[in-house]
């Protein structure tokens, strides 16, 4: 399975699970050049449709390898 499968498996559960109004939580990984807020408004702005969701839906998770 590819990444890009994997991913997109992945986005349809956390649809399923945002439209059934159960709490979803989000890993986003931080370049090391990035601060977490940075790396919160990159996410977002790839992924325009979360911000829609009512607040408390979605919980963020920032990580990094450092």
């Amino acid at each position: 399975m590819t990444a890009k499968v994997t991913i997109a498996r992945l986005r349809e559960r956390v649809d399923a699970l945002v439209a059934a109004g159960v709490p979803v939580d989000v890993v986003v990984w931080r370049h090391p050049e990035e601060t977490e807020a940075e790396a919160v408004a990159r996410y977002m702005r790839l992924q325009p449709r979360l911000a829609t969701l009512p607040m408390g839906t979605i919980t963020m998770h920032v990580v990094s390898w450092e």
